[in-house]
């Protein structure tokens, strides 16, 4: 069994690691190869396996942007000589640290996160929740409305803590309401592209689509900072501007098919009208 998963795993990472990162960052060269796969702890071949799937990777994010070390050197001992453990302060993925380092690319994340409870009671009192904690840290993700609400509910915000245990349904039921705007712009812009193609005009709709796809990016610095008033109201002006974007570019769609109803009305009562006159006339005569 153990060999059978340790060539699964081989096979896995020869799809999933891009060829150009191996050559040219020896993280990714050194932990791909299948004689140092054997080498080292289950863990650590299941953490790099974890990375190859993740968004991380498929953006280039590669160990040394978050961890340290040097991916330019090929052997092990220059390219880990910066490299610290996760539990000493100084290290980049110390728990107390890793908002910093997310925050070298999540920026508005960031920002906004150092404006909240959860951030000072970290740094304070080593007690709140930091990136990884929601997001994970290798295998790092996006996490939906019911997965934050599961976290956030099964380790602090429930009756056993004590920690306002209404606020994980709270942040769900406005979680949800982004992933319905979401999911409300992107119909929209369906239609929008199946109107362009008829030669509707759909510049308001895109306007109104532009606007709320803005917004709701916005919305998502807001959120780290856990202010749900503020979010809700960032989320309902997104959601507002993607209902208006959706009618407006359905009204565009049915405009056309009432137009075309109403000549073929029009038509019907001339036709009418022209039946009736002729009964007249033959009546008359």
């Amino acid at each position: 069994m153990p060999g059978a998963r340790f060539a699964l795993i081989v096979i896995l990472l020869a799809f999933l690691v891009p060829t150009a990162w191996g050559e040219e960052n020896s993280c990714v060269s050194c932990h791909s190869n299948p004689t140092v796969i054997q080498s080292l702890p289950s863990q650590q071949t299941y953490y790099f396996a974890e990375w190859s799937a993740s968004v991380h990777a498929t953006n280039g994010i590669t160990c040394d942007k978050c961890m340290g070390g040097d991916a330019t050197k090929k052997e092990k001992e220059l390219a880990h000589a910066a490299m610290k453990r996760a539990s000493d302060p100084a290290s980049p993925v110390y728990y107390k640290n890793i908002p910093e380092t997310c925050g070298r690319c999540h920026q508005a994340q960031y920002t906004n996160f150092t404006q909240s409870l959860h951030y000072q009671r970290l740094k304070a009192e080593k007690l709140g929740p930091e990136c990884v904690t929601c997001h994970g840290s290798v295998g790092v993700k996006k996490v939906d409305a019911i997965q934050i609400s599961k976290k956030c509910s099964s380790v602090c915000h429930n009756e056993i803590m004590g920690i306002k245990p209404t606020k994980p349904a709270e942040a769900r039921e406005i979680l949800t309401r982004a992933e319905e705007a979401t999911a409300k712009i992107a119909q929209a812009q369906v239609m929008v592209g199946v109107g362009r193609k008829g030669g509707e005009d759909m510049t308001k709709a895109e306007e109104a689509l532009k606007e709320a796809s803005i917004q709701l990016k916005h919305s998502t610095g807001i959120w780290h900072r856990f202010d749900l008033d503020a979010y809700r109201n960032e989320v309902k002006g997104a959601s507002d501007l993607a209902d208006l974007g959706f009618n407006l570019a359905r009204d565009a769609l049915l405009k056309e098919k009432k137009e075309d109803t109403t000549v073929y009305k029009i038509a019907i009562a001339l036709l009418v009208i022209i039946l009736l006159a002729a009964v007249f006339v033959l009546r008359k005569k």
